[in-house]
């Protein structure tokens, strides 16, 4: 294996598969369990990974790692991004849909990858969630203020949700507490939290301070380009 340093959009992405599969296996749920002496193996009954459809909204650097994760494990990927060009999806493996809603219609599973802005900003509401085939779930390691909190937490109380599992919140460092629940597995903004990837973000920003300073040339990751 190359020593490398990972990239940090595939350590998000890893955090993004590792939720999704903590969940599907209800990992948090029997080991709480197992360490207050409770051997319960009837309701902790495991979705299998292999074959489900699992929908990625984002098909970013971020969004097409974790597509060649699910991928690796056998699911049906499909993915919603209306401004990446088709080689990427065709590059990831993955079925291109059209709209959100055609999306959301077709899987179990949802990935959030996309940054936030107002175009994405709630645009995960009730009506997709209902639309969920069963078992179903939902995992936002973009950004809080994507999915509604108020919606998840509505979903998950009636059954709509199976689960919900997330590393950013509206609110930080002080989510809702509503949020942290028994079936939400969620960590506090941590998905790039390795030392590997926070040495190669330094690595970045000397690289492009370089790019501006001494070459006169844009960023090669230019951010909100239209407001410059």
């Amino acid at each position: 294996m190359s020593n490398k340093v990972l990239l940090l959009g595939e350590v998000t992405a890893e955090h993004t598969l590792v939720l999704l599969l903590a969940d599907m296996r209800k990992l948090t749920k029997a080991d709480a369990e197992l360490k207050l002496g409770k051997w319960d193996r009837k309701s902790n009954q495991l979705v299998q990974a292999f074959g489900q459809k699992v929908g990625i909204v984002g098909l970013g650097r971020i969004g097409r790692y974790v597509a060649q994760l699910l991928n690796a494990i056998g699911m049906q990927v499909y993915a919603y991004d209306p401004m990446a060009p088709n080689y990427h999806f065709i590059r990831s493996r993955v079925a291109r849909v059209e709209s959100l809603d055609e999306l959301i219609s077709s899987l179990n599973y949802l990935s959030i990858n996309t940054p936030r802005d107002t175009t994405t900003m709630n645009m995960i509401n009730s009506d997709h969630i209902d639309k969920l085939a069963k078992p179903n779930g939902i995992v936002n390691t973009g950004r809080g203020g994507i999915v509604n909190g108020d919606v998840i937490i509505e979903a998950l109380k009636l059954g709509a949700l199976d689960f919900y599992g997330t590393d950013v919140f509206n609110s930080e460092p002080n989510p809702n507490p509503e949020l942290i629940r028994q079936n939400v597995i969620a960590t506090p903004h941590t998905a790039a939290n390795s030392a590997a990837a926070q040495h190669q973000v330094a690595l970045d920003i000397i690289m492009q301070l370089q790019e501006v300073l001494q070459s006169n040339a844009p960023p090669s990751y230019l951010v909100n380009s239209s407001h410059l």
